[in-house]
């Protein structure tokens, strides 16, 4: 019979060069280190800010944005995000005309203005 492990390679290899120099983050995990650290900010508030649904547990188990993350000018912004149970952050979703109405509640109507006009704002525009 005929042994299956492997003989190590003949030559001698060298050891890989390790680098001295920090590891660079790439942006998409650095912005998830960011979102993580903001979404455990906002849910440390302790409670459900938003209770809208039935269901509400009044525990904080999310970190929802009044307007979508997509708009990075607010993405971490305290102003634009608020501590809610799956219960309420699900309902907030999928009734858009009512989250719209509870925020401007929140904010009031100019300072839920001004959260828009800051969202929509383009970096850089002269």
């Amino acid at each position: 019979m005929t042994s299956l492990k492997r003989k190590a390679p003949q030559g001698g290899r060298k050891p890989l060069k390790r680098s001295t120099k920090p590891l660079k983050r790439s942006a998409k995990a650095e912005t998830t280190r960011k979102d993580r650290e903001f979404s455990l900010a906002v849910r440390a508030r302790g409670v459900c800010e938003i209770r809208l649904a039935k269901g509400c547990r009044g525990t904080p188990d999310n970190c929802c944005h009044l307007i979508s993350r997509r708009y990075r000018n607010v993405r971490w912004d305290e102003e634009n995000a608020v501590a809610g149970c799956y219960p309420c952050h699900l309902y907030g979703t999928t009734h858009p005309a009512e989250w719209t109405v509870w925020c401007m509640n929140r904010l009031g109507l100019a300072g839920y203005r001004l959260l828009l006009e800051r969202a929509y704002e383009r970096k850089g525009a002269a």
